[in-house]
């Protein structure tokens, strides 16, 4: 009797999913137990911070903060400086007296979001216009539409 060979059929494909599932599984493995080489730092000897600082307290940072009309505590009183309310004149003097104390003096300006702009604009000149040489004016950003908590 005479035994036929079934015909050879075409080879059936070859299922990827498990080959692509242990290859992500050695990937994580791999990841996540490799040591990165970290970064070599120079060696620094800072100051020790326990010893008298070489910075007088009138090099200290002047904030002066602009509050909105309606917090304001007397007719244009609009400046809070070291928690005292000023009008634009007593925040010229109070910035003259800083620099002539200190040439390198540094000031902030903090304005809360309902204080006009103009009252910035004068506080930066006054500033200005006393020789300060490192102004800043502080802000925070919040995207439009979003709520502060």
């Amino acid at each position: 009797m005479k035994i036929r060979r079934a015909q050879q059929t075409q080879d059936a494909p070859i299922n990827l999913t498990s080959l692509m599932d242990l290859m992500f599984i050695l990937l994580i493995f791999y990841v996540a137990t490799t040591k990165f080489q970290e970064e070599d730092f120079m060696a620094l000897d800072l100051p020790d911070t326990r010893e008298q600082s070489s910075m007088s307290a009138d090099s200290k940072l002047i904030v002066i903060n602009v509050r909105k009309p309606a917090d304001a505590q007397g007719p244009g009183k609009w400046y809070v400086v070291s928690s005292e309310y000023v009008d634009l004149n007593g925040l010229k003097k109070k910035i003259k007296d800083a620099v002539k104390k200190n040439k390198q003096q540094k000031v902030l300006i903090r304005a809360e979001g309902r204080a006009f702009h103009d009252q910035v604009a004068a506080a930066a000149m006054a500033c200005r216009n006393a020789g300060m040489t490192d102004m800043q004016i502080g802000y925070d950003v919040v995207p439009m539409g979003v709520k502060q908590k």
